[in-house]
């Protein structure tokens, strides 16, 4: 078991030395468009990358989750980042159907951020007061 375990260690160690200066150069796909995105998701390291984002907000905060062994809870994870993965490359070779659907993509994609950049700014100003003035004045 100690054996194991050191192997385990071993190869986590060479995979952060080797694999993630990779990722980190490689950077964030351009949103908008879906060939990139694909590209990141297939070989990018960007699957693991949203399956880790995805679980870090949505499992976590279900209270069976915190229930399962350790086991399954690193298992999980890693298997659905390998499918996205693999999904991600049969898409890159589906070339009609990513012709097909860039441009709406490329329109959701810039409406959704366009609407996260505004949230953004509007909380921004919410954290400042903006307005809270207006509402006591008014108060009459």
């Amino acid at each position: 078991m100690k054996k194991r375990l050191f192997l385990f260690g071993y190869i986590m160690v060479l995979s952060m030395i080797f694999v993630l200066p990779a990722v980190a150069q490689e950077g964030l796909p351009d949103w908008t468009n879906l060939g990139a995105v694909i590209s990141w998701l297939a070989v990018g390291g960007g699957a693991p990358i949203i399956v880790g984002m995805i679980f870090a907000y949505i499992a976590e905060n279900i209270p069976a989750w915190h229930t399962l062994p350790k086991w399954v809870k690193f298992t999980v994870p890693v298997v659905i980042a390998v499918l996205v993965g693999v999904g991600a490359n049969y898409l890159l070779l589906q070339s009609d159907l990513i012709k097909a659907i860039s441009p709406y993509w490329a329109l959701i994609m810039s409406i959704l951020l366009a609407w996260f950049g505004s949230q953004v700014g509007y909380m921004q100003t919410k954290r400042a007061g903006y307005g809270a003035n207006y509402k006591k004045l008014n108060r009459g």
